[in-house]
C-alpha cells in the first residue's frame, strides 16, 4: 500500500512544516502589522473626533447663555413682525383684490409671507393686453 510507505511520509512533512511555517511567518511579519496599524488608526480618529465634538460642545455652553437669549430676543421679534405681516396680507388693505387679478394678489401674497423666490418669477407684473 502506498499510502504506509514511509519514503513518501518524510517529504510531506517537511513540506507541510515549509508551507505552514511561511504561511505563519507571511501572516505574522506582513498582515498582522498592516491590519494593527489600520485599527490603530482608526482608534485614533475615533478618539480625536470625540475630543473635537466634545471642546465644541462644552466650552460653548458656557457662552450660550449670554448668545442663547439674544436669540431668542431676536426670534421674538422675528415673530412679531411676521404676525404683523400676516395681518396686514390678510387684511387686504395693501392688495385690495378690485385692483390686481386674484392670481397675482395670492401669489404676491404667498410670495411675501413665505419668500419664495420661484414664485416670485412666475408672477407676470405686466399686463394681460400685452400678452
Amino acid at each position: 500500500m502506498p499510502q504506509l510507505d514511509f519514503l513518501i511520509i518524510f517529504p510531506q512533512i517537511f513540506w507541510m512544516c515549509v508551507i505552514f511555517s511561511s504561511f505563519y511567518f507571511l501572516l505574522t511579519f506582513v498582515f498582522l502589522p498592516k491590519l494593527i496599524l489600520s485599527l490603530k488608526l482608526r482608534q485614533f480618529i475615533l478618539e480625536e473626533n470625540s475630543r473635537k465634538v466634545n471642546a465644541e460642545v462644552i466650552e460653548p455652553s458656557s457662552k450660550k447663555t449670554d448668545s442663547h437669549f439674544g436669540l431668542e430676543l431676536k426670534i421674538r421679534s422675528l415673530e412679531t413682525n411676521f404676525e404683523n405681516i400676516k395681518d396686514l396680507l390678510e387684511s387686504n388693505v395693501l392688495f385690495p383684490s378690485r385692483n390686481f387679478d386674484s392670481k397675482v394678489t395670492k401669489a404676491t401674497r404667498f410670495t411675501m409671507l413665505f419668500c419664495d423666490s420661484l414664485i416670485l418669477k412666475n408672477i407676470a407684473f405686466f399686463p394681460k393686453v400685452f400678452k
